[in-house]
């Protein structure tokens, strides 16, 4: 008799260890896709930019860091201990949830080049978020970081992906301007309890953090934003479901594609925990949210 022999290739996803979130698409990630409708704008300005060592004059330029995220070339790299000030047209507000997003360019889940997120209201003193790391050992040139074990740092997410941060948790109502800086690999940059930091060291040539973009979900003084659940097209009318509070007041706003600024088209009153709006057909064309009012 004749033996087969059957080969079976396993895929092996890397075991998460930590207390913190996994990486991106994985469940109770809070990593936020670089195409949520809820990001609102963009940062606008570069105040300034002191690169590190180890970078390529390629790979300094720092406008690449604003508007939307532009993918695996379109980055600023901050050099090893380098940082990068930017600021907004409006400034980030404290609503609902994240009010910020930071996205780096990493190519895989576990290749997490870090970097501090700071911000600031006058562009002078800056409030940096509590951080921790729990890498337990020095990471190689190209080696891994597991996501679970990394919170309150910039670069937890792979590329299309960003890290959110709320003002709540430095009790800040409003910012204008978002520093970031890199995170040496070697041990020698500490979170807040004074442990080392880890992260992939030493690289070249585009060493340290890679910045493609500073996403908004909250402007000042606008209202919280929600998720919608669901839209579809009923007769001559475009309906919009969404989660809510029962007695609370929405209104569901427009984006003009021209402007970029948003207008109010409807408005309902939710008398249950899930609520649809209805808007004309002819406003169907542009992007649409639902605030609290």
């Amino acid at each position: 008799m004749k033996r087969q022999l059957l080969s079976i290739a396993l895929t092996i996803s890397p075991a998460l260890a930590g207390p913190y979130e996994p990486p991106a698409t994985r469940e109770g990630s809070t990593a936020l896709s670089a195409s949520d409708m809820r990001f609102v704008a963009w940062a606008s300005e570069v105040v300034s930019y002191q690169v590190g060592a180890e970078v390529s004059a390629s790979f300094q330029t720092p406008e690449n860091a604003l508007g939307p995220v532009g993918g695996y070339s379109s980055i600023v790299t901050l050099g090893r201990g380098g940082s990068i000030v930017l600021g907004f047209a409006q400034p980030i507000g404290d609503g609902e949830g994240p009010d910020f997003a930071v996205f780096e360019n990493s190519f895989s889940d576990t290749f997490l080049e870090l970097a501090y997120v700071e911000v600031s209201v006058d562009g002078v003193h800056f409030m940096r978020f509590a951080s921790d790391s729990l890498t337990a050992a020095p990471v190689p040139a190209f080696g891994s970081v597991d996501a679970t074990n990394i919170t309150g740092l910039a670069g937890k997410y792979r590329a299309g992906y960003g890290t959110p941060f709320d003002l709540a948790e430095l009790g800040l109502a409003q910012v204008s301007f978002v520093r970031l800086v890199d995170v040496v690999g070697d041990g020698l940059s500490l979170d807040s309890s004074e442990d080392p930091i880890y992260d992939p060291y030493p690289t070249t040539g585009s060493a340290g953090f890679d910045l493609d973009g500073v996403g908004v979900l909250q402007v000042a003084g606008e209202v919280a934003l929600l998720e919608i659940l669901a839209a579809e097209v009923e007769e001559e009318e475009f309906v919009i479901s969404w989660r809510s509070q029962a007695g609370t007041t929405y209104a569901i706003m427009k984006r003009d594609a021209i402007s970029g600024d948003w207008s109010e088209v409807a408005e309902v009153t939710a008398t249950g925990e899930e609520t649809q709006g209805r808007v004309s057909m002819q406003q169907t064309a542009g992007l649409y949210r639902i605030a609290v009012k």
